[in-house]
């Protein structure tokens, strides 16, 4: 079963955090180019980005059409985006079939070498962040 106890809990989860996600992107819009400001407690403690960092502002670039400087900024936006504009369709379409594929995932990602790859994918971009705000590009 998983991380999950019910189907009920994971799409009461995943509409919380779908809905969570869209204010804070709406609130995100509604402040002006710049006025931002840093969350992420990692980045603050250590002045250096954890690996979603950037990835409103990646987000938001990716709805105005700045599709190079979202991905340039952090490229997991090439998975976060799509997420964020399919999951509402599939979850009221297909309730039961996004719980079966997350326990499947989960499964699959837990006990097999697939978790190392998740892994290396999130440390690669993590690198790539680091790398990029010594340089002063995010």
């Amino acid at each position: 079963m998983g991380s999950f106890k019910s189907k009920r809990s994971f799409l009461l989860f995943s509409v919380a955090l779908l809905l969570a996600a869209y204010v804070w992107l709406a609130f995100n819009m509604s402040l002006g180019e710049g006025e931002g400001f840093i969350v992420c407690p990692f980045r603050r403690l250590t002045t250096l980005p954890c690996p979603g960092c950037g990835l409103t502002t990646s987000i938001l670039l990716m709805l105005r059409g700045e599709f190079v400087s979202a991905v340039s900024l952090n490229p997991m936006v090439l998975l976060a985006f799509p997420m964020l504009v399919i999951s509402p369709f599939l979850l009221l379409l297909k309730a039961d079939k996004c719980y079966e594929l997350w326990c499947a995932f989960e499964t699959y990602v837990s006990k097999g070498k697939w978790g190392w790859v998740l892994f290396l994918v999130i440390a690669i971009n993590w690198i790539y962040l680091i790398i990029s705000s010594l340089y002063g590009r995010i």
